[in-house]
């Protein structure tokens, strides 16, 4: 999916098995607008890595059965300061 230049939004129902890898393959993807990702798995070091989602207007985290602490949602806003 990729390599589709007309795809803007992106969902993606269940990432709880999401690694670092398969995320920086979706932070390649700089015609994206919209990133909707659910049940992340968000330890301190993937944090970092939001940063690389800078170019996306809107980004939504749906957390699985514990929400993400405040101090990490501040973390991430923090990363992405332009991003709704």
């Amino acid at each position: 999916i990729k390599d589709m230049p007309t795809l803007r939004r992106l969902t993606l129902t269940d990432v709880s098995a999401l690694t670092d890898a398969d995320l920086k393959t979706v932070s390649g993807m700089k015609q994206l607008e919209q990133l909707e990702l659910g049940r992340p798995a968000m330890p301190p070091e993937r944090v970092g890595m939001m940063k690389e989602f800078a170019f996306l207007k809107s980004l939504r985290l749906t957390p699985g059965r514990e929400p993400l602490s405040p101090e990490t949602q501040e973390q991430i806003r923090a990363a992405l300061p332009k991003t709704e």
